[in-house]
């Protein structure tokens, strides 16, 4: 399991608060993709996957600094153990700082499942989600990260973006159906995390987040 302790992640959000970087929702992320006018400053997009009851302790986070996120949730684990129980599922789409995004049925490896539980996972995820948010859902984000054309063709077809786990900042060149995302464990520290934002970013020939650059932060199992 991924995570992140709880003072890393406010000194994250205040360290990239710190270089007047703006937090963005998965909402303009689409706009972006799916439009040839317009574009976003360099930016920053939070994730969290999977659906643990624990990301209940980040909204006093992410509301303190303003920094909306967006859940990636699979719909087979909700009201079980220690994932996102139903009254909590409710007052999380009524929070203004969370999106909502699919994240397959059962959270399958994709390329490894028949045609006909691949059209499942992608398809009744989003059927059994934006009927208990009651809120269209057009992203989704792959299990584990991993897909084969087939399944980048059913998401294609169903959604508007598609989220893997690649390392990289994205620009409007990025495949909109593999979106990359900077993975933060438990293990990363304070200057891991600084110093991991200025060296993937400096391989790519900019400054952390520069020309355009909108990173991805993904937290939780993906």
């Amino acid at each position: 399991m991924y995570s992140v302790l709880p003072d890393v992640f406010e000194w994250q959000l205040d360290y990239i608060r710190s270089q007047q970087i703006p937090f963005i929702r998965i909402g303009d992320m689409v706009r972006a993709y799916g439009s040839s006018t317009t574009a976003l400053a360099d930016s920053v997009m939070l994730t969290a996957d999977d659906g643990w009851a624990d990301v209940m302790n980040a909204l006093p986070i992410l509301q303190a600094r303003q920094a909306p996120m967006t859940l990636y949730i699979y719909p087979m684990v909700l009201n079980h153990g220690a994932y996102l129980k139903f009254a909590q599922l409710d007052a999380l789409k009524a929070n203004p700082w969370i999106d909502f995004g699919c994240h397959s049925y059962t959270h399958p490896v994709l390329r490894h499942v028949s045609a006909a539980v691949l059209k499942h996972e992608v398809l009744e995820s989003k059927a059994v989600l934006e009927k208990q948010l009651g809120k269209p859902l057009d992203t989704f984000a792959y299990p584990f990260g991993m897909f084969d054309r087939a399944t980048q063709a059913m998401v294609r077809e169903h959604y508007k973006l598609g989220l893997g786990v690649n390392d990289g900042g994205n620009t409007l060149k990025t495949n909109c159906y593999n979106i990359n995302r900077f993975v933060v464990y438990r293990t990363t520290g304070f200057g891991d995390s600084q110093h991991a934002d200025r060296r993937r970013l400096d391989q790519q020939g900019h400054g952390p987040f520069r020309a355009k650059q909108h990173a991805h932060v993904c937290y939780g199992d993906p």
